[in-house]
């Protein structure tokens, strides 16, 4: 396993790329430490690992989970543990797909072929596909960028105020520069 925290894909992405299994666990389940708590993060960032298969990440989310003392809220309990649940028959879903961005963007081939590939998967395993989109205000979206780049900035202060040194571009990939 390796550690990883996920506000946008950060864990989910690279999981998807090289064939290793990639959780974003829900709101609250994994705590993220005083420091690093949901306030600062918008309620967008979780920890948890990529890992090889999904009953390692079940029995890691098992270790790991649980309320932090002081947050404001947590997670609901669990019934039983995450591993006994890979177990279980999985109810059927009704599962809603896209093959558009959020922003209208074009999508490379290869990329819808997979969700197409991915919702067929489902339908073979007894589920209720639907092609649909959500209905994004654009002007909210933007807003939202403001929201997420609070975050970078929000870290590197925080480690000027752990080391003392002065942040530089030298030491930023230039997206991270760039939000800060």
């Amino acid at each position: 396993m390796a550690h990883g925290n996920d506000g946008a894909g950060s864990i989910r992405i690279p999981a998807s790329c090289c064939g290793l299994f990639g959780l974003k666990p829900t709101r609250a389940r994994n705590p993220l430490g005083p420091e690093y708590n949901d306030i600062i993060f918008s309620a967008t960032v979780c920890e948890h690992v990529l890992s090889r298969s999904v009953r390692d990440s079940a029995r890691l989310l098992d270790a790991t989970s649980g309320p932090e003392l002081g947050a404001p809220y947590q997670a609901g309990s669990l019934m039983q543990s995450f591993e006994n649940e890979i177990d279980k028959e999985p109810s059927k879903l009704r599962i809603a797909f896209t093959e558009r961005t959020i922003t209208k963007e074009s999508v490379h081939p290869d990329c819808v072929e997979a969700v197409r590939d991915a919702a067929n998967l489902c339908s073979n395993l007894g589920h209720e596909i639907v092609e649909d989109s959500p209905v994004i205000d654009q002007g909210l979206l933007s807003k939202y960028g403001y929201i997420w780049a609070m975050i970078p900035a929000w870290v590197v202060d925080y480690w000027v105020r752990r080391t003392g040194q002065k942040p530089s571009p030298n030491n930023f990939e230039k997206i991270t520069w760039a939000l800060y």
